[in-house]
């Protein structure tokens, strides 16, 4: 089973965050003040809320790998996703994400020996 069309997949994990951000603009008090007005300086974060995990997709052709469907079936300890089963294609498959560091990749090679 292939992931994705593609002969080159470039595996990403994919999460979605809610931003606030503002910009000071550059109108003084005084009541002559007027006419264009430049913003002063860049976008700055105001607040950054909880992040959603919308899953893991290929890059090169935008194939889910891994919905957020299946990310809820897994169990879920201190910041890791755990339990998992995904099938990245015949021999490798996907056991365990982590939301900070990466995931766990393993060979399939074992389970044919306890089916």
């Amino acid at each position: 089973m292939r992931v994705c069309s593609c002969k080159k997949s470039t595996l990403v994990f994919v999460r979605k965050n809610d931003v606030v951000e503002y910009r000071i603009l550059n109108v003084g008090s005084g009541k002559d003040d007027i006419g264009q007005r430049k913003f002063k300086g860049n976008w700055r974060v105001e607040e950054k809320k909880s992040q959603k995990l919308l899953g893991i997709r290929c890059n090169s052709c935008d194939s889910w790998v891994v919905d957020s469907k299946q990310l809820a079936e897994g169990k879920k300890v201190k910041g890791k996703i755990i339990n998992l089963d995904i099938d990245i294609d015949d021999s490798r498959k996907i056991t365990e994400i982590d939301i900070n560091s990466g995931i766990l990749v393993v060979t399939k090679a074992m389970d044919k020996f306890f089916e």
